[in-house]
């Protein structure tokens, strides 16, 4: 509360005006919020992109195995042998005759066959069969790998 003041009279110097504390936080207090922010950030943002690139290979496994579903059931439906291709420098995939699909999490991606009818590409037949080989996606973080059986042209359930 303000204190009148007395026109034409000097403050009484044995008064003791009454302080209050300021409303806030002071500079160290900020800083020291700041460098604690910084350490949980540099902890913890490695986990985070971690568990990006996993999701990430995830999903190229995902594209692959649907992609390989369509082959299959195109050869059986159209009574012919259509081929699954790779390309390991776009890194993209698709039917042999269509537009190779890159990959959406991008070139990070890297895709190769083992074991299919040439070094990138795994045929389907209209039996319901393949050529056989693996599907071999990895990333910085990890490698999965898509077996596929020979005789029924499905693609094997690996954890």
């Amino acid at each position: 509360f303000p204190i009148p003041a007395i026109p034409n009279h000097p403050p009484d110097p044995q008064f003791k005006y009454p302080h209050y504390r300021q409303a806030g936080f002071t500079l160290l207090e900020l800083v020291v919020v700041l460098a604690i922010l910084a350490l949980v950030a540099a902890v913890a943002l490695p986990h985070f992109l971690v568990g990006k690139e996993d999701a990430d290979l995830r999903a190229a496994e995902s594209e692959v195995r649907a992609a390989l579903r369509t082959a299959r059931t195109t050869a059986v439906v159209e009574n012919r042998e259509v081929r699954f291709a790779v390309d390991p420098t776009a890194p993209a995939y698709g039917i042999e005759g269509d537009a190779m699909r890159p990959f959406a999490a991008g070139r990070d991606i890297a895709v190769r066959i083992v074991g299919g009818v040439t070094a990138t590409a795994i045929a389907f037949f209209p039996s319901g069969g393949s050529s056989g080989g693996s599907i071999v996606l990895s990333n910085r973080h990890g490698r999965r790998e898509l077996p596929i059986d020979g005789t029924t042209g499905q693609v094997a359930d690996v954890p």
